[in-house]
């Protein structure tokens, strides 16, 4: 992904784009954090498909966000004017953020679990039997 700026985005959008194409880069992704006024839109990307780049679509949300699915990576590209960038989840729609952080909760939560019940069995197991 390109970030754009003033003095490189002719190049982002020319001389880049066609190394890319030739080197055979899947994907070709572009973000714009004027809103557009360098690449004509806030996230721009494309797939490389017969040795040429072809455009994703890139659609305006009715509140506001501009987005943009990536086939490859399966992420959603998310620009609005108030919170600037994100990626998202296809399907919940929820910032990888926020989708990764719950994970690792997640996962902290059941390996405690399992450390506890693990404790919970090494003391059964140690305690004296009554016959």
């Amino acid at each position: 992904m390109e970030m754009a700026s003033p003095s490189a985005a002719a190049n982002d959008m020319g001389i880049k784009r066609h190394l890319y194409a030739r080197l055979e880069i899947p994907e070709y992704w572009r973000r714009d954090p004027t809103g557009g006024e360098l690449y004509g839109q806030p996230i721009t990307g494309e797939r490389l498909v017969n040795c040429a780049y072809m455009p994703y679509e890139v659609r305006a949300e009715a509140d506001g966000p501009v987005t943009s699915h990536s086939e490859l990576l399966d992420l959603v590209f998310s620009w609005d004017e108030a919170g600037g960038f994100d990626l998202l989840d296809p399907v919940t729609r929820r910032t990888i953020d926020k989708v990764v952080t719950e994970r690792a909760a997640r996962l902290v939560a059941e390996a405690r679990a399992g450390m506890a019940e693990a404790r919970a069995e090494a003391a059964h197991a140690r305690a004296p039997r009554r016959t």
